[in-house]
């Protein structure tokens, strides 16, 4: 992701009586269609999430173009979650901009949940709820019964229309959120960030996947395997973290591009596959 879009700031202070109407938040949910139609492998859902917000934002400050600026250019950052609850975390920050929070602490809030957010909508719907549907439903088709795809069609539209009660539960928890923090907001932001912290550092082993086959003969016994007699005997996934820590230093102090890191990647991929090294 490029440093601009990492970057927080604290305006977003400014006074500004623009308020969300129902009808604002129902019309928010149909644009969480977009949230993974432009997928990529920089930001993930980050410019669908951006678009998501786009022209709720624009309302918000009308008349304050460049904190719109600043805010569409904060949420072009790296998201990941389940499309569903998605709405939960949109109502929490189009709540928070509402009430006039600072961008740095929303940006953490939205760091530090979109992760646990994911999980848990995986569990209920993509890991639970949908699959049995297929099943159950399926073998009602199956059997020439078509009450089958109608209930599994009916099922699907039922789980998209939670997403209108999942964006109000955000925003009705946003709202009263904000109006506790005051004072409070400083601890707020520094615990959101290093929950975010946290959450990207599970991002980096559990996405991240690196390791070397070299082998080394070790006398008339089986050869000595480096990943799991050095690296893993050192940090277990050291390597997806000395990569990472590498990536970092290439966009914010060389503000190499993305882009040409990502081909850079998979140049050394192939060449070490190639090598028989990964």
């Amino acid at each position: 992701m490029s440093e601009s879009n990492v970057m927080t700031t604290d305006i977003g202070q400014a006074d500004n009586e623009t308020k969300l109407t129902k009808r604002d938040l129902n019309k928010a949910v149909w644009y969480s269609i977009l949230l993974q139609g432009t997928f990529n492998y920089e930001n993930y859902q980050g410019l669908g999430w951006c678009a998501m917000l786009a022209p709720t934002l624009k309302k918000l400050f009308k008349d304050r173009p460049d904190e719109l600026r600043q805010a569409l250019s904060d949420n072009t950052a790296f998201f990941n979650t389940q499309p569903v609850v998605s709405t939960f975390l949109q109502g929490l920050t189009l709540s928070m901009y509402e009430g006039k929070e600072k961008f740095s602490t929303i940006n953490n809030v939205r760091l530090s949940l979109f992760g646990p957010l994911a999980g848990v909508g995986d569990s209920i719907f993509w890991f639970t709820l949908l699959p049995i549907m297929v099943g159950i439903c399926s073998s009602m088709a199956v059997g020439g019964n078509l009450l089958g795809p109608i209930l599994y069609f009916i099922v699907y539209i039922a789980v998209f229309c939670t997403r209108f009660f999942f964006i109000r539960l955000g925003y009705n928890t946003g709202a009263k959120a904000v109006s506790q923090i005051g004072e409070q907001t400083k601890d707020l932001s520094v615990g959101a960030s290093i929950l975010g912290n946290t959450v990207i550092g599970a991002l980096i082993a559990t996405y991240i996947e690196f390791s070397v086959n070299v082998s080394i003969p070790v006398g008339e016994g089986d050869p000595l395997n480096l990943q799991e007699a050095f690296f893993d005997m050192i940090i277990p996934n050291l390597l997806p973290l000395l990569i990472t820590l590498l990536i970092c230093f290439f966009i914010k102090k060389k503000n190499v591009s993305p882009t040409i890191i990502i081909l850079g990647i998979l140049v050394m991929c192939v060449a070490l596959a190639r090598l028989g090294i990964v």
